[in-house]
């Protein structure tokens, strides 16, 4: 470990991108070809027992296990099929917290684990706050959730919690994009950070450096609307009750951050007859491209990235090229070589 920590930089994949444009399956596809694990950064796919909406794409060769990390005492689980591993499906229950300090914490764990095995670890996934912290950590990684103030603060308005943010922080409300400063979740994990008496390191030294290569998948808005379109009629064919009942078991408003994944909310409208088939598919895949619409302006914004356009036939070739050629740079003795 203090020789990993001290001479090396870990090289390190991030395969992002709106939703629908085939990271997993793109990452899978690599991992035939280097030995390389899967580290999911979606905040949606975190939750056992909801697998349908949230999009956890898992082979039927793939079996569930735990693996030899824990986190918070438990041991973290992951999909293999004995040569390749995924992990970050099923870390909590759905009423359970999960946030994004616990996310850095669990990605650095496996990060470091996966490389000491000669492995290449590769982060996938579209919550870009997620990947973020991974190169750019902020105090906000390291304030705990708080209970008490939560429960105050989910009482109070959106007005009211705006009201409050606005008062601490014109900078940070500001800073907000016009769905945050909506949405009570996101107000109330501003509130929380700043009414945090924590003290904050200014860097961790700790960590190693990594030695990353990014990619972000995209696509015109009209293909990536044809693939959601038909993502959402799969589901809606689909045995999605069971995974409803489960959730709602649990969460009968739906209003824990697990119910928040996109499709629950539409499919129990659809099955209660509040809404049409019709409304219900409209419904669902408006707010899914409108969400892809959102993950592609933020990670414009973002730098170091190699943008690939998924709509040639060759765009895996084209990914598979750059990676092989950022495989074998720097510290490439580290790991084993790409496999034939």
């Amino acid at each position: 470990m203090k020789d990993l920590l001290s001479t090396n930089s870990i090289k390190t994949l991030v395969i992002t991108g709106p939703t629908a444009t085939g990271k997993t399956t793109l990452a899978l596809k690599l991992a035939k070809l280097f030995p390389a694990d899967l580290i999911s950064a979606d905040s949606r796919q975190v939750y056992t027992s909801l697998n349908l909406i949230p999009g956890k794409d898992i082979p039927s060769s793939f079996h569930k296990k735990n693996s030899s990390i824990t986190l918070n005492q438990s041991p973290i689980p992951i999909y293999t099929n004995n040569k390749t591993s995924i992990y970050g499906y099923d870390l909590v229950d759905p009423n359970q917290s999960w946030n994004l300090n616990f996310f850095h914490q669990f990605a650095w764990k496996v990060i470091i684990y996966v490389s000491q095995q000669k492995r290449l670890p590769i982060i996938v996934g579209g919550t870009g706050l997620y990947i973020d912290t991974l190169f750019n950590p902020t105090p906000n990684t390291q304030v705990p959730p708080n209970p008490i103030l939560r429960a105050r603060l989910e009482k109070l308005s959106i007005n009211k919690l705006q009201n409050k943010l606005l008062n601490l922080s014109p900078e940070k409300f500001n800073s907000l994009n016009h769905s945050d400063q909506h949405n009570p979740r996101r107000l109330i994990r501003a509130i929380e950070i700043l009414s945090s008496s924590v003290i904050h390191p200014k860097s961790n030294h700790s960590s190693p450096q990594l030695d990353c290569l990014k990619i972000a998948l995209t696509a015109p808005l009209s293909t990536l609307e044809k693939k959601i379109t038909n993502r959402v009629k799969q589901r809606l064919n689909s045995d999605y009750l069971n995974e409803l009942n489960i959730l709602k078991s649990i969460d009968p408003d739906l209003k824990l951050p697990a119910s928040s994944a996109l499709g629950y909310q539409i499919l129990s409208d659809f099955h209660q007859k509040k809404i049409t088939r019709q409304q219900a598919t409209t419904l669902w895949i408006n707010q899914e491209l409108n969400y892809a619409k959102r993950q592609l302006t933020w990670l414009r914004a973002q730098s170091n990235y190699h943008w690939i356009d998924i709509s040639p036939k060759n765009h895996a070739k084209q990914v598979v090229d750059l990676v092989t050629r950022w495989y074998s740079e720097t510290n490439h003795d580290r790991y084993t070589q790409p496999q034939n």
